[in-house]
């Protein structure tokens, strides 16, 4: 996954604060922690966890299985308007300019 952070340092306090943190879905993958036995049953991934993006079903495999239900339309490597959005808000911040268009 890749992070896009904004940070802001205020001057009165000289510390910084997070101001937001957004992940930008890449790669999903299982690793099973035990190999396979003749015992255990297969893994069945169910049509709920398909209508995931595949750049992270397997997560919202593991999360639905907790009992967490996460977005459908997270920003994925796939999706590359999503990202694009992600990353020009971030610029917008960065030039002083986001909202600038909602103040006026």
């Amino acid at each position: 996954m890749r992070l896009a952070s904004r940070l802001e340092k205020l001057a009165d306090t000289n510390r910084w604060y997070i101001l937001s943190l957004e992940s930008i879905y890449v790669r999903d993958c299982l690793v099973t922690a035990f190999p396979a036995s003749d015992n255990a049953p297969p893994l069945t991934i169910s049509n709920d966890v398909m209508a995931y993006p595949k750049s992270y079903r397997y997560l919202a495999f593991i999360m639905l299985d907790g009992g967490l239900k996460p977005r459908l339309d997270l920003p994925h490597e796939d999706d590359q308007e999503d990202v694009r959005r992600v990353l020009d808000r971030n610029l917008a911040f960065l030039d002083g300019t986001e909202g600038a268009a909602t103040k006026n």
